[in-house]
């Protein structure tokens, strides 16, 4: 199903896969069965990482810099939700859009539709859907966002790792660093 290297995996709770290729390929996989993909997307963008947004969307970053959502179980085409100046190297839903999570509003009142992005451009975004939140998060000069988290039990944490050593715990609703470890 990809015809080049694989850049993006991610799993959901019932065990279901997600690939994505950088030749723009992304694939469904069903739990035990990965010899045939249930689904297979042509986006027409290299894809650089990837993660569920529900049972039925997935985010996905690409090589040039955007973040799109695209549907699976349907005809949509990708929906664009933003750029970044450089390849987006992470992408993280918000742990209440997954299948079973509680509805309820939280201090950011948004989480279900909650993403962060980060890139090479050093800098991690927060979006609700195409609708930015706030400035982005500058992770500092000296190394591109390599990895983001959100906290599975305080719903407002958000932790970035840079790729000079450098982990942030960020309060997402502010965009205020709460802790950081420097060049562990």
């Amino acid at each position: 199903p990809h015809a080049s290297s694989i850049c993006a995996l991610s799993v959901r709770d019932d065990g279901t896969v997600l690939t994505g290729s950088s030749d723009g390929v992304c694939c469904l996989w069903a739990p035990g069965n990965l010899e045939r993909p249930l689904e297979k997307r042509q986006l027409g963008i290299a894809v650089s990482c990837a993660d569920f947004a529900d049972d039925s969307t997935a985010y996905v970053g690409c090589e040039a810099g955007s973040v799109s959502m695209a549907t699976f179980g349907g005809s949509e085409p990708c929906a664009a939700l933003g750029t970044h100046r450089g390849r987006v190297t992470c992408l993280a839903a918000h742990p209440a859009s997954r299948k079973g999570a509680a509805a309820s509003s939280d201090t950011l009142g948004l989480r279900r539709h909650l993403l962060a992005s980060a890139s090479v451009d050093w800098t991690c975004r927060l979006r609700v859907g195409s609708t930015p939140l706030g400035a982005p998060l500058d992770h500092g000069a000296h190394g591109y966002v390599a990895s983001i988290a959100w906290s599975p039990s305080r719903a407002a944490l958000l932790c970035t790792a840079a790729s000079d050593g450098c982990v942030r715990l960020w309060t997402a609703a502010s965009g205020q660093i709460v802790g950081a470890a420097e060049q562990l």
